[in-house]
């Protein structure tokens, strides 16, 4: 559907509504009398998770009041209604990008992206242009607020983006052996987002894969660096793809065996993905368990002893520190 985010045109976004909406348009009047579709917006929503309920409420609360007695006001509120509905079921994707080059690493993302493209809205980021700073270490987003990190600016709309993700894609190229320093500069500024602190707890559900590459042997140790921050953001489903280039490091220079070979496994993984249900959330695992378990023993204790330190106050506010778990 709509794709965001390319480094080409930084500000541009694309919104597409598939040519069979279009084509319905003009059956819809005799299919939904104009009184029933309040019902039709309601029942709609009652099959969404609440995350994309509340989406559609909000994108919808104001049509209610168009006046459906004239045939082009209900064009209109049809064609919105069609509109909002394939924009909140639509799969969300969110891609972090560890550098801003079109080498190797971006070519196997876009094979993995492939099946996606028609049917969900992915929103991509580029490092370091998107977030072009470095974590002080201050601390301040651990005891101030997120808010109060310096840059905020950058931080809070990816974070937006990746909460409002059903799948969350990281990729980038080993640099000796590890990510590239950008990825490594962003995923320190999400250290408040860590179990022991305030972690999101629409995390708990989500899946992400990981898409690295290297020539030679370093793939692997780089794809650590991004799963050990998704894992303890409290995702449990994580899949990696790691590409081993024995040849060279330009795309069009590898042997066409090997390219073949990447695109194949591409392909299979992106097929896996494609066909889950995105309406479930993943199941969280007993190693993600363990931690939360551990580290809400550690916050109940800190929470009695100062009911207003920042992290204790948010698992209180959860029920995390009574029976709510983010998994239920």
């Amino acid at each position: 559907m709509s794709r965001q985010g390319e480094i080409a045109s930084e500000s541009e976004e694309v919104a597409v509504i598939p040519i069979t909406v279009a084509n319905a348009l003009d059956d819809l009047d005799c299919m939904i009398e104009a009184s029933s579709l309040p019902v039709l917006i309601g029942k709609t929503a009652w099959a969404m998770r609440p995350s994309r309920r509340d989406r559609f409420h909000s994108a919808n609360s104001k049509m209610l009041d168009i006046d459906l007695s004239q045939k082009d006001h209900r064009r209109t509120f049809h064609t919105q209604i069609l509109h909002d509905i394939l924009e909140v079921w639509a799969m969300k994707i969110v891609v972090i990008n560890g550098t801003e080059k079109r080498g190797v690493t971006h070519r196997l993302k876009e094979m993995f992206l492939a099946d996606f493209s028609d049917n969900a809205n992915i929103t991509e980021y580029y490092l370091p242009k998107d977030c072009p700073a470095f974590c002080a270490g201050c601390t301040n987003c651990i005891l101030k607020g997120e808010q109060k990190c310096k840059d905020a600016e950058y931080i809070r709309k990816i974070e937006k983006s990746l909460l409002e993700a059903d799948l969350i894609v990281m990729t980038s190229p080993a640099y000796v052996f590890h990510a590239t320093g950008a990825m490594k500069a962003l995923l320190d500024h999400f250290a408040y987002r860590w179990i022991p602190h305030r972690p999101a707890p629409e995390m708990f559900g989500k899946r992400a894969v990981i898409i690295t590459q290297c020539l030679g042997s370093g793939a692997k140790s780089a794809a650590k660096d991004m799963k050990h921050s998704l894992s303890w953001w409290g995702i449990s489903k994580i899949e990696i793809f790691t590409g081993a280039l024995m040849s060279d490091i330009v795309w069009e220079k590898l042997p066409q065996k090997k390219q073949a070979e990447l695109a194949g496994k591409l392909q299979k993984l992106s097929r896996k993905f494609a066909h889950i249900d995105y309406t479930k959330p993943a199941y969280t695992n007993l190693i993600t368990k363990f931690k939360f378990f551990f580290c809400r023993m550690m916050q109940k204790s800190i929470h009695r002893s100062d009911p207003e330190y920042l992290d204790g106050k948010y698992w209180a506010e959860q029920g995390w520190l009574a029976d709510s778990r983010p998994w239920k």
